[in-house]
């Protein structure tokens, strides 16, 4: 039999390391890195990748886990990668909230948090830091 397991969230929560509780607002890690774990007898064993994908990336990587044509879907095939393939196709990804965007190219995350009548913010994170801590910010009108 050929069965692959899925299992992700759909969201993070936020307990208040930003200033913040609860999800759908923020994208600050908190909130966006969840847990994605493909396993069955076509991945490899014991393999783990740290990289940017998306929830998108989850139904094109079943079509083509199933060999089902990928036309018109969004996101791209993980399937390489959860077979062990050290390199994969690499997109930026795009993530957006209430008053905020940002783009993640691993490791690195570009954040913008628009503030009405004040100052916006433009955030640079290493995801690859252990504390995470942002790079570098700029406050400007955009």
């Amino acid at each position: 039999a050929h069965t692959t397991w899925i299992v992700h969230g759909s969201h993070g929560e936020g307990f208040d390391e930003h200033g913040f509780r609860g999800h759908g607002t923020e994208l600050y890690n908190e909130m966006l890195q969840v847990p994605l774990l493909i396993a069955g007898s076509s991945t490899a064993r014991g393999h783990y990748k740290v990289a940017a994908v998306s929830t998108l990336d989850i139904a094109p990587t079943i079509l083509d886990l199933a060999t089902a044509s990928l036309e018109n879907s969004a996101g791209r095939s993980l399937k390489a990668i959860a077979q062990g393939a050290l390199t994969a196709p690499h997109t930026p990804i795009l993530a957006h909230a209430w008053r905020r965007r940002c783009v993640i190219d691993w490791p690195f995350k570009l954040m913008l948090i628009r503030r009405g009548n004040k100052r916006d913010r433009l955030l640079l994170f290493n995801l690859d830091h252990a504390l995470n801590r942002h790079v570098g910010f700029h406050n400007s009108r955009f």
